[in-house]
């Protein structure tokens, strides 16, 4: 299950594309495990929580499906893993993206073996405080992976010396296209920094515009993750001097793994893999590496035990998945420029 056509479409489809030459990888492009062939029914969830939720159950009781996989909401997934719980078998998460997946929502069906949002807060939230200052507002897209990336910032900024100068995080509803009463709060308060937190593609390239028209980009510094390649390449040349952190790019890695997904993804779909593109691939392989482990047993009582302390060499080298809990953790890259690429 995977956005293909809604407001995250473009992460969505990241995510599918990588997933599906991940599977090629992990098998040597035989789609089989122990001589079991592996077919991938695939859902188009639009990031509609209803509707999402009702696919999912109907890939669980019509389709016969064994593992659930992917989503991009955070609100989604949240709904996601407990059908999946609930029908005891196991959902690997990503790249939904909140901390509460693996957090405080978290069963034992639940896997993910892409970031969290928590993860970035703690790979950013130092460096800012040294670079950038001590001063923050949060201005976070009022959904399940707005509000959990902004708790997640309060407490790594906060721990590190930092502080807030409003009492809770300035949050917009998904679908907002005038950010002028947003942006006048900002600039009366001149933080040092703003931490934005916003995912949907449509109204996030809307607010990119009118924070650039209104004046804050290029004089408050953003603290951000960047987007796909295709939207970093719209923006204004106002947004350079933000600081920001992405989950992958193609050209980081050296990996054989990152080798054969940029290699495959250009010759499949006409460009280079992008910012969601090893996530999907990672799950692919995390799924492939879990039923080796199992004989080829998609069943929750031998696939859990597998994905627990599960360990292979993915796109951005080794990634660990821990025995209970929270999200496996793969490298993450921390690299400054001062212009686009």
């Amino acid at each position: 299950m995977n956005d293909l056509s809604g407001p995250l479409a473009l992460f969505g489809n990241e995510a599918w594309e990588g997933f599906q030459i991940g599977l090629d990888y992990a098998t040597d492009g035989t789609r089989e495990v122990n001589g079991r062939p592996l077919e991938v029914v695939m859902r188009d969830d639009a990031s509609d929580v209803e509707a999402g939720a009702s696919a999912a159950r109907e890939l669980i009781e019509a389709e016969g499906v064994d593992i659930l996989a992917g989503v991009t909401s955070s609100a989604l997934a949240l709904q996601v893993q407990q059908i999946a719980d609930e029908n005891e078998i196991v959902y690997l998460a990503g790249p939904a993206a909140s901390m509460d997946i693996t957090g405080k929502n978290w069963n034992p069906h639940t896997f993910r073996v892409c970031r969290n949002s928590a993860q970035d807060a703690a790979v950013m939230a130092g460096w800012a405080i040294e670079n950038i200052g001590k001063k923050y507002i949060i201005f976070a897209e009022d959904y399940a992976f707005g509000q959990a990336t902004a708790a997640a910032y309060q407490a790594a900024i906060t721990a590190m010396g930092g502080e807030f100068l409003t009492e809770e995080p300035i949050f917009a509803p998904s679908d907002t296209t005038d950010f002028t009463p947003y942006v006048q709060q900002i600039l009366e308060l001149q933080p040092d920094g703003i931490v934005l937190i916003w995912a949907s593609n449509t109204t996030g390239q809307i607010l990119l515009e009118q924070f650039e028209a209104q004046g804050i980009a290029g004089n408050i510094p953003y603290v951000t993750g960047f987007f796909s390649n295709d939207v970093v390449r719209t923006m204004n040349p106002g947004v350079i001097g933000s600081i920001g952190y992405i989950v992958y790019h193609y050209t980081l890695p050296n990996t054989p793994a990152n080798d054969f997904l940029t290699e495959q993804y250009k010759e499949r779909f006409g460009g280079p893999p992008d910012l969601f593109s090893e996530c999907g691939f990672a799950t692919a392989q995390a799924i492939v590496e879990g039923l080796k482990k199992t004989g080829g047993d998609p069943g929750d009582t031998a696939l859990i035990p597998a994905l627990e302390g599960l360990s292979f060499e993915g796109v951005r080298g080794d990634v660990h998945h821990p025995r209970r809990g929270p999200s496996g953790a793969g490298s993450t890259v921390h690299r400054g420029t001062g212009q686009r690429r």
